[in-house]
């Protein structure tokens, strides 16, 4: 299975080993991350008629857990997501699937879920491909993007606060600041290329994730083929 962003981004980009969202067009979702019962998608670029239905997931340690599912119309879904997620799939938010020992937590005793995948069926029920909502196609392009930001969706049982700064072996900045109200929350993943990796076929980024909508962006939905 894929790693959500809070891992596949944020975190093997700080250069911490660890083994760790989506109204996307326009500003379907406002620029905070607090409260957030829906992920609704439109427009869907790279979309296949394929796809017959989305499903919001929680991968767990022996099965999954179905946050929302719906059907795949007029190029886009609703996802209802769920009011709560069961214990069994929390992880404690000091866990560095999610944080760096680094960061200042407000509550340590709250706990934490992301969707890791939103993923697309056919009509049989068979696995087909996944969504991304994003600035730009982060998998179906051979080159990496200058600078991206990408969305995802945090679930915490209480409300919590979370901020940090962290530089990495290679001196590259990374900052989370995260203000997280009990329940659903979109997060905003940021990455910008360092000016000396610039030009080169593998950049190296200078990160962050925040619950508040980077300034001046255009979130797209895109449907991710070539992945398992």
């Amino acid at each position: 299975m894929r790693n959500s962003i809070f891992n596949r981004r944020l975190f093997l980009a700080l250069g911490i080993t660890t083994v760790v969202f989506y109204s996307c067009s326009k500003d379907d979702n406002g620029g905070t991350g607090s409260n957030v019962s829906t992920i609704k998608a439109a427009n869907v670029i790279n979309s296949s008629s394929d796809i017959s239905t989305a499903e919001a997931v929680i991968y767990g340690y022996n099965d999954d857990y179905t946050v929302a599912q719906a059907p795949f119309k007029n190029n886009g879904f609703t996802l209802n997501l769920s009011a709560t997620v069961p214990d069994e799939y929390l992880d404690a938010i000091t866990d560095n699937t999610y944080v760096w020992e680094e960061a200042s937590i407000s509550d340590k005793t709250a706990k934490v879920a992301s969707i890791d995948d939103i993923n697309a069926y056919n009509s049989g029920g068979s696995y087909v491909g996944f969504f991304d909502c994003a600035t730009v196609d982060l998998y179906n392009d051979n080159t990496d993007p200058a600078n991206y930001v990408e969305a995802g969706w945090l679930y915490v049982d209480k409300n919590v606060t979370i901020t940090g700064e962290f530089n990495n072996d290679s001196g590259n900045n990374a900052k989370i600041n995260l203000t997280l109200k009990k329940g659903w929350n979109i997060c905003f993943y940021t990455a910008t290329a360092t000016p000396m990796t610039i030009g080169q076929s593998t950049l190296s980024y200078i990160s962050s994730m925040s619950s508040q909508k980077p300034s001046g962006i255009t979130l797209e939905w895109y449907f991710e083929y070539k992945l398992n």
